[in-house]
């Protein structure tokens, strides 16, 4: 028997992804019009003393979730390495 994974839902916690701290800051489970379930994850990403604004990714596996963080990881190194220091970013 196989035992699907299951969302974590006490938030909120921490995550290290690819070098970033993600604050899990809420986790809000839905239904679809099929009767899947999905969540809307509000996270925070944290990187080398930049943080970002608290946003939401709607998912439907922690996978997609990871995956979805890693492009928004990505968006913010890009972001900074293109910016450079931003003092308005900064923590």
């Amino acid at each position: 028997m196989v035992v699907p994974r299951r969302f974590v839902r006490l938030t909120p916690f921490i995550v290290e992804i690819d070098g970033a701290k993600v604050y899990v800051l809420e986790i809000v489970p839905k239904r679809d019009i099929r009767g899947k379930e999905f969540y809307f994850v509000t996270v925070l990403v944290e990187w080398n003393g930049v943080r970002s604004k608290p946003f939401t990714l709607h998912c439907y596996t922690n996978d997609e979730l990871i995956t979805k963080l890693r492009a928004e990881i990505a968006k913010l190194k890009l972001s900074n390495f293109l910016l450079g220091e931003v003092p308005w970013l900064k923590t």
